[in-house]
């Protein structure tokens, strides 16, 4: 879904991201398509992000690759860049690990509105991840401490700075992550506004039924083969463990099963998974997978690029999507929009704060995350059931037009920054029906 026409600029966007491709993380990959979709709309949009390796280029946006870190020695850089460009509105996408847990972030609302009165500050929240007081240095502590007293310490949030009190809007992808945000600023309630993000992939321009043939010859499966899938970055807290015990105990135990294959279609975030001190996650998995014997079972499809149209190709060659995600299933799960935006059945998992969009037997399954045996259950009445299926599909694709769609993403983000909405360039459609 490449937006290629520009409409006349309608104002100017500072967009300041410490993801941004070539990262491996949905987050980086939501800061660039945003950004694109921004200025295919009239708006001229800068990045902020950071020097190494090579950023990611782009026509219709102007890349300044400049900050080695986000210390408080870089914030001079960052007060330069907004005096040069005068922006209308700076848009953050925030998330606490990705600017190293520092706090020079979370300061400048207030640091940038003062410099410029007029400017709209805008804090995206991918996740509810602050910063984390325990990573600073004695240095990062002194110059919090400088400049809380410099810009006022009523109201200053630990893990959000002064992101909550003196951002024009904040920008949140899930409704539990507003509720924890209203609940730590009470003033927030009118500012905050959910977002849940679209999918980050272009949808094939082949009817379903041929995608699905491609996608089935680019993975190297049969055509008849049952074939569940699990679609995302890879790293830990994705319930990929729980799912390879669960597709053990469904294959022991349920002899009337019919056969079917897992397909994992996804990447290895190495950052992340560094940070996490698992390097070798992915080598774990396999490793499970083996000693549970289900390794002949489960293809490795690795990273699909999805500027092209092969991963839409190869979700349309699944029959159902499992998402065993161990903190439950939220709207700001991108994964889940880009299965229902394909017309698949979709097994994933809920907690407590799972938003009420998702219905159980209506547009998904529900199952408790890290419970093996459940989710066995569940995969043998999804494989099993050929009448559920196409239900749960129809549900899930009712669900994504409501819930996640680019123009309307665009349109909250024109609101909160106070820009000028053109109209959009024409797109493809969405999806292809199933």
């Amino acid at each position: 879904m490449n937006a290629t026409t520009v409409n006349p600029p309608t104002g100017r966007l500072l967009v300041i991201s410490a993801s941004w491709p070539p990262d491996a993380s949905g987050g980086a990959e939501y800061a660039m398509q945003s950004a694109r979709r921004l200025a295919a709309r009239g708006v001229d949009v800068h990045v902020l992000t950071r020097t190494d390796p090579p950023r990611m280029e782009h026509p219709a946006l102007t890349l300044h690759p400049i900050m080695p870190d986000w210390s408080w020695r870089r914030l001079g850089q960052v007060k330069a860049l907004v005096d040069a460009l005068s922006p209308d509105a700076v848009m953050l996408h925030f998330l606490g690990r990705l600017y190293d847990h520092h706090p020079m972030v979370t300061m400048l609302p207030t640091v940038l509105k003062r410099r410029h009165e007029r400017l709209r500050f805008v804090t995206l929240l991918e996740t509810s991840e602050g910063v984390k007081r325990g990573k600073w240095g004695l240095l990062t502590h002194l110059g919090h401490q400088w400049m809380a007293s410099r810009i006022g310490r009523r109201g200053l949030d630990k893990a959000y700075g002064t992101l909550l009190r003196d951002s024009d809007t904040v920008l949140t992808l899930a409704e539990a992550h507003r509720h924890m945000l209203q609940q730590r600023c009470p003033g927030l309630d009118g500012r905050c506004v959910v977002i849940p993000p679209p999918p980050l992939l272009t949808f094939t321009t082949h009817p379903s039924e041929v995608a699905r043939s491609i996608g089935r010859r680019q993975l190297g499966l049969d055509e008849d083969e049952l074939l569940l899938g699990h679609f995302g970055y890879i790293y830990p807290r994705r319930g990929l463990e729980t799912l390879i015990e669960a597709m053990a105990q469904s294959k022991a135990a349920a002899a009337d099963v019919p056969p079917y294959k897992l397909v994992i279609i996804g990447g290895s975030p190495a950052r992340l998974l560094r940070a996490t001190g698992r390097p070798d996650y992915l080598e774990e998995l396999g490793e499970l997978a083996r000693k549970r014997g289900v390794a002949d079972d489960i293809v490795w499809a690795g990273y699909i690029d999805g500027d092209s149209d092969a991963l839409s190709n190869a979700l349309h060659a699944l029959d159902a999507c499992v998402l065993p995600f161990e903190n439950g299933v939220h709207l700001n799960n991108s994964s889940f929009a880009a299965a229902a935006w394909h017309g698949l059945p979709i097994l994933t998992t809920q907690v407590p704060s799972t938003e009420a969009a998702f219905e159980h037997e209506r547009n998904c399954l529900l199952c408790p995350p890290g419970n093996p045996a459940a989710l066995a259950g569940d995969i043998e009445r999804l494989v099993a059931d050929a009448a559920l299926r196409p239900r749960l599909a129809e549900g899930a694709l009712t669900m994504a037009k409501t819930h996640f769609c680019w123009d309307r993403t665009i349109e909250s983000m024109l609101t909160a920054c106070g820009l000028d909405s053109a109209k959009p360039p024409a797109e493809p459609a969405e999806t292809p029906s199933r």
